[in-house]
């Protein structure tokens, strides 16, 4: 069953509790906040909690750096330079055969 505005009831019964929805790219999670908007508007709400809408990136980086803060964790992540930098000179020696 969906809502008026197409976001599956479950969808919305599980953000109206408090969880998370990840999804593959920012792209789809933007759309499941406005598909969210429109149910919450819908039903009549003038404000609501915002949802936990997350991409898989956005999420893994949040919970890395609540383990930097809580002292779980104290190594970095490399950034985009360093990984694309680590993974050619992993992958240059299969190329050069």
């Amino acid at each position: 069953m969906r809502s008026g505005t197409g976001l599956p009831v479950s969808m919305c019964e599980l953000l109206g509790r408090g969880g998370i929805i990840l999804t593959g790219n920012a792209r789809a999670a933007r759309a499941l906040h406005r598909l969210y908007a429109g149910t919450m508007q819908a039903a009549g709400a003038v404000a609501w909690p915002a949802p936990q809408i997350l991409d898989l990136h956005s999420w893994l980086a949040e919970q890395w750096k609540s383990l930097l803060l809580t002292g779980t964790e104290d190594r970095l992540l490399l950034n985009d330079l360093q990984e694309r930098a680590l993974w050619e000179s992993m992958i240059a020696p299969a190329i050069k055969r």
